[in-house]
């Protein structure tokens, strides 16, 4: 049989390909996450759960579920020590629009033992479009 030839070129774009890939499977979180709809959230807000904010300090100065705890999602893991006493409680995460940090955020609180912890599935976006309080500052 001959040699396949591959260009340093294809090769680049392969390694590119396959890290990329990689990124996707690693970042991306399982389906195994719990979504919750704003009316869920909101009941388990108004029971006294614990809110992460897990977008960035800007957007949550603008605007934020009242009482929410700002964790940047770039943050979390380091906060995990001080949360702790919330393992066993209801926690909702949101980020902006429900499908990335916050997904992610709740996937990280479940792998360390925060069984209770759910995602907005809409974000904040859905919380401020259902009509439900939000706080500036």
């Amino acid at each position: 049989m001959g040699a396949i030839a591959i260009s340093r070129k294809d090769l680049f774009q392969l390694g590119a390909m396959l890290v990329m890939v990689a990124a996707i499977a690693l970042y991306s979180p399982s389906s195994q996450v719990t979504q919750v709809s704003t009316s869920e959230a909101k009941a388990l807000w108004d029971a006294g759960a614990l809110v992460i904010d897990v977008r960035e300090a800007d957007q949550s100065r603008a605007a934020h579920v009242p009482g929410a705890v700002l964790i940047p999602l770039e943050a979390l893991t380091a906060a995990l020590p001080r949360l702790a006493a919330f393992r066993d409680s209801p926690v909702i995460v949101y980020c902006n629009g429900g499908a990335g940090r916050g997904p992610q955020a709740t996937e990280l609180l479940n792998m360390n033992g925060f069984s209770r912890a759910v995602n907005l599935d809409s974000g904040f976006q859905g919380w401020q479009k259902a009509g439900l309080p939000t706080q500036a500052g």
